[in-house]
């Protein structure tokens, strides 16, 4: 199951979790994966979530500006923000565009 929920930061991070909650505990004993992709600075997921019951975020490291969709220091700030907010480094992909 791949997710491409962009609520605005902040506003539903709970309930984002509790999505997962719920997925979680219907795929999980079909061994189905979790996936999410995600802007890469608004932390919408919570990190516990990701790391206990998610198998990868795809960091959307793309579309930052219109003449110039992602610079290398663009990209590893967007990789950056979400390691620094509390997910495994395992668990992060970028995508690009």
């Amino acid at each position: 199951m791949d997710i491409d929920w962009e609520p605005p930061a902040g506003n539903n991070v709970a309930n984002y979790g509790l999505l997962i909650d719920n997925l979680y505990t219907a795929l999980s004993p079909s061994h189905k994966l979790i996936t999410a992709a995600v802007n890469p600075w608004t932390n919408e997921i919570p990190a516990a979530a990701v790391n206990a019951k998610m198998d990868w975020l795809n960091v959307m490291c793309y579309d930052f500006a219109p003449a110039n969709h992602s610079t290398f220091d663009d990209a590893k700030s967007g990789m950056e923000d979400w390691s620094t907010y509390g997910v495994s480094k395992s668990k992060l992909l970028m995508g690009v565009p």
